[in-house]
């Protein structure tokens, strides 16, 4: 998590100060992206972590669904997987700016 905030504050370092509240947004917009993108890459594995000097970890990213005590029925795992979760990144992104900018 920290080479994912490290990456966003890097991003934010390499642009000019803001002289207006949109150049603000957009600088801002930039590094949420880069955090958002590279904690997909730490799902998939990118960067390998170890915990200890004999034992890897692994992040994962799961939906379960509850019912309406709090029980478990259904778990279904999203990362790691076959899916590329950077890539389906970028695209949600372009997905989301051409709707917001429709509007």
């Amino acid at each position: 998590m920290a080479c994912c905030r490290a990456g966003a504050l890097k991003k934010i370092a390499s642009l000019p100060a803001p002289a207006t509240k949109a150049e603000f947004d957009a600088a801002l917009a930039q590094a949420v992206d880069a955090a958002l993108f590279n904690v997909t890459d730490l799902l998939e594995g990118f960067w390998p972590t170890r915990a200890g000097p004999k034992h890897r970890t692994e992040f994962e990213l799961a939906i379960r669904v509850t019912d309406e005590g709090g029980n478990v029925i259904e778990r279904i795992e999203v990362s790691p997987c076959m899916l590329d979760l950077p890539i389906g990144f970028w695209r949600w992104k372009e997905d989301f700016e051409r709707t917001a900018n429709a509007k």
